[in-house]
């Protein structure tokens, strides 16, 4: 059993602040408060990228396509459409590519005949992202498709 706290841990310089791993393992207000700003600012953002994507016949410019979006279907329903989906479409793409960047980092080791995993060259540190990224893709597509298909059901 370590008795290491969260701030022994993780990476730290000389001084007492807490690191950017600090912050997240603790949920720091700083960290939530970015993902809130993402999610508030960026769905709007792309619920209006879809539409124009879809339906730019139907609208004069992106001014138009927001305006007619909230009168028609209130900001809720119609600026956060498809949020769910983004949100799970966002946490699995994440998880898979981080599980198997480890895996493919040890294959292009394995396969470069090199010992380390650390003692990858960038290009092929590059290699090991690039094949984990077919992995992330997979999860991806199927629920960035339905978050697509939500932001322009109306």
């Amino acid at each position: 059993v370590s008795t290491q706290s969260t701030w022994e841990s993780c990476p730290s310089t000389e001084q007492k602040t807490p690191t950017w791993c600090q912050g997240v393992s603790s949920g720091s207000p700083l960290w939530l408060s970015w993902w809130h700003r993402c999610g508030a600012v960026g769905q709007p953002m792309d619920t209006i990228k879809v539409k124009m994507q879809t339906f730019g016949h139907l609208y004069s410019g992106i001014g138009d396509c927001l305006m007619r979006t909230v009168r028609t279907d209130g900001v809720t329903r119609g600026l956060y459409a498809g949020t769910t989906p983004a949100l799970v479409a966002y946490i699995s793409e994440n998880s898979v590519l981080f599980a198997a960047l480890g895996l493919t980092q040890k294959l292009v080791a394995r396969v470069s005949g090199v010992a380390k995993v650390e003692d990858l060259s960038l290009f092929q540190s590059a290699i090991a992202g690039s094949c984990a990224s077919i992995f992330s893709a997979t999860v991806l597509c199927p629920t960035e498709l339905v978050k697509c298909r939500l932001q322009a059901a109306k």
